[in-house]
């Protein structure tokens, strides 16, 4: 639902082009059929009810039956369909691949391609049109006539040893380790790049060693050198907890993971596999699989 997606009626409503009354009152109106109330209302914020969320648990299942349903009868007698899909290297990580398989389980007459790159390399592919669409970070979307799609929220957070003196803190700002010694994963990744772009915007350029490790590696490095990282949070908290200790970042640099492709040649099945990849990582998300 739009609504539990955004948390508010006003943005919800735009994206159906509907006023917010109205909106407001098809809400009351299914409230009073089903006989419960499915949202919590405040000046600030509006939230789920228990009975809304297992109200949008239906929905979201209905909605995942609707899609099938509307693409197998459109597809019906037609040729085998494909998608090629980019993303950048941490598809696993958020669960992306449970939604191509899932996807593909459901349109059985749809084969999705994955290729991953780096980020400059999967928008150069969707700029030639050799990929239909891709997966990255809401910080690298082009300007142009490009729909982004947001499917999960993640952040930069620093990363030390449990011993090191930044680790009694719970949050910091960025600049408080403009002193460090930093070891990042090499200038070839997109997370070089964000890290580089972060520690600029807090006024200091970082005491960095580039490693060509893999995440797992970075443990035992952070601890030997004493040093401090940057990495999403999402990788963070795969890292050993009884070794290392995550700290927060007060600016609390958001970047999301958006489903990108350029409008001119967004198609009906380009639109269903939007809509059931929203779908089903609010499902996921929700869930706390994330």
């Amino acid at each position: 639902m739009l609504i539990e997606k955004y948390r508010s009626f006003s943005r919800a409503a735009e994206e159906n082009y509907l006023s917010q009354p109205t909106l407001s009152k098809q809400i009351k109106a299914l409230e009073k059929e089903i006989g419960v109330e499915l949202f919590v209302r405040t000046a600030r914020n509006i939230s789920l009810t228990d009975a809304g969320k297992e109200f949008s648990q239906f929905v979201h299942k209905v909605m995942r039956e609707y899609y099938m349903m509307k693409t197998s009868l459109k597809d019906y007698g037609n040729a085998r369909k494909k998608l090629v899909i980019s993303t950048i290297p941490v598809a696993p990580r958020y669960g992306l691949l449970k939604v191509i398989r899932s996807f593909c389980e459901f349109y059985e007459n749809v084969d999705v391609e994955l290729i991953e790159q780096n980020t400059d390399m999967a928008l150069m592919a969707l700029e030639k049109g050799t990929s239909d669409m891709v997966f990255i970070r809401s910080k690298y979307i082009p300007e142009g006539e490009y729909g982004a799609y947001p499917l999960l929220k993640d952040e930069l957070v620093l990363v030390v040893g449990k011993d090191h003196p930044l680790a009694k803190e719970k949050s910091i700002f960025l600049r408080d380790a403009q002193y460090e010694k930093f070891i990042f994963l090499g200038t070839n990744t997109g997370l070089y790049r964000i890290c580089m772009d972060e520690c600029k915007k807090a006024g200091f350029i970082p005491k960095a060693k580039e490693r060509n490790v893999r995440v797992e590696t970075l443990e035992e490095l952070l601890i030997e050198e004493n040093c401090a990282s940057l990495l999403m949070n999402s990788a963070a908290n795969r890292l050993s907890t009884d070794k290392l200790k995550i700290v927060r970042l007060k600016e609390h640099p958001q970047m999301d993971i958006c489903l990108v492709l350029k409008l001119e040649q967004l198609t009906d099945l380009k639109k269903t596999f939007i809509e059931y990849a929203t779908d089903y990582m609010m499902d996921y998300y929700m869930q706390g699989t994330f």
